[in-house]
C-alpha cells in the first residue's frame, strides 16, 4: 500500500453521507500553494473550505488531517513535470536531426518549445480533469468531539 501525503489540517463543519466539508486552517500548506500564491482560494481569511471524503466517518466539530493518494500525487508530477521536460529533450532531439536533414536553422529550438508548449496544454487539461474527479479525503481524526 502506497502512503499518503498529509495536506493540512482542519475541522469538519458538515457531513453529508460519505462527503464531509472541513474547513483547513490557514498553515503551511496554503504558504507552499500555487492556488494560495495567485490568491485563488482566498488564503487571506480564516482558511479554506474543501469537501472531501469521509472514510473515517468524522463527525461535525471533529479536528481531522487531510490527505490525498500519493499515486495521484505522483500522477500530478508526472503530468506537470516529467512529460513536458522529456517531451521538450525529445522534440529538440528530433527537431536537430530534421535541422540538419532540410538544412534548415534554428529547427531544434523551435521544435522543442512547440513540443513543450503542446505537452503542458494537454498537461494542463488532464491536471484540470483530475483535479475535479479526485477528492481529499480524511486521513486521521486528530480529536474527535462527544
Amino acid at each position: 500500500m502506497m502512503k499518503d501525503a498529509v495536506i493540512e489540517t482542519g475541522r469538519v463543519i458538515k457531513t453529508d453521507g460519505v462527503t464531509a466539508t472541513v474547513m483547513i486552517d490557514k498553515g503551511a500548506a496554503c504558504k507552499g500553494c500555487g492556488k494560495g500564491q495567485m490568491g485563488m482560494c482566498n488564503p487571506g481569511g480564516s482558511g479554506m473550505v474543501m469537501e472531501v471524503n469521509n472514510t473515517l466517518n468524522a463527525t461535525v466539530n471533529d479536528i481531522v488531517t487531510v490527505g490525498i493518494d500519493s499515486s495521484v500525487q505522483k500522477k500530478g508530477y508526472l503530468l506537470l513535470y516529467l512529460l513536458p521536460t522529456f517531451n521538450f529533450m525529445l522534440g529538440a532531439v528530433i527537431g536537430y536531426i530534421l535541422k540538419h536533414t532540410f538544412n534548415i536553422s534554428y529547427l531544434d529550438v523551435a521544435s522543442g518549445f512547440l513540443s513543450l508548449i503542446v505537452t503542458l496544454f494537454f498537461s494542463f487539461k488532464w491536471l484540470r480533469k483530475m483535479e475535479k474527479t479526485e477528492k481529499l479525503f480524511i486521513k486521521s481524526v486528530v480529536k474527535s468531539t462527544p
